[in-house]
């Protein structure tokens, strides 16, 4: 008998333990859709004020591997944005940093196509979209480097072109520097 009580309290103890630890682990780790549609919405918001323009219609779409723009619309993949949330959130200024970059680069698109061939962009075409994400990350006082230093790593290259690292760091460091005022 006291071996079952015994057995029955260590199973308790190993259970509410168990749920504890998974509690601890989703507060951390689960982004909601919700949270995520509201989080890019404010930044493109916020980079489209700075450009002087009206929000661009923005769609949820799982079949865009990160985040688009087809010249009518502005397309982002949430499980993408969750996952820049999650991988920085003990630094929620550097998530806000990277989505701001990524809906202002698609910004930049967004106002230069006229839809035709909007997923193949040239290496021009993306060296100013960086450029322009520089900028609003400046004119924002956001932090450039971390969106700068992963940006291959997050995938913002759209269609099949993509520019050399370097010219691409180096764009996000000249729009960057012109939104701070040091142009």
């Amino acid at each position: 008998m006291i071996r079952l009580l015994s057995r029955l309290l260590m199973m308790f103890g190993v259970l509410w333990i168990t749920a504890a630890i998974a509690r601890l682990w989703s507060r951390d780790h689960n982004v909601s859709v919700a949270s995520v549609g509201r989080l890019v919405e404010t930044q493109l918001r916020k980079a489209a004020k700075i450009a002087g323009s009206g929000v661009p219609m923005l769609i949820e779409s799982y079949g865009v591997p990160n985040a688009r723009s087809d010249g009518s619309r502005i397309l982002y993949n949430p499980k993408w944005v969750a996952s820049i949330v999650r991988r920085y959130r003990r630094n929620p200024r550097c998530s806000e940093a990277l989505v701001m970059g990524a809906m202002a680069h698609e910004l930049s698109h967004f106002f230069s196509e006229d839809g035709s061939d909007a997923l193949q962009h040239s290496v021009d075409c993306e060296l100013k979209a960086d450029g322009w994400a520089g900028y609003v990350l400046g004119r924002r006082k956001l932090p450039r480097k971390d969106f700068e230093r992963i940006i291959d790593d997050l995938s913002l290259v759209c269609g099949e072109v993509g520019a050399p690292t370097d010219l691409r760091a180096h764009a996000i460091r000249s729009g960057y520097r012109e939104g701070l005022g040091m142009i």
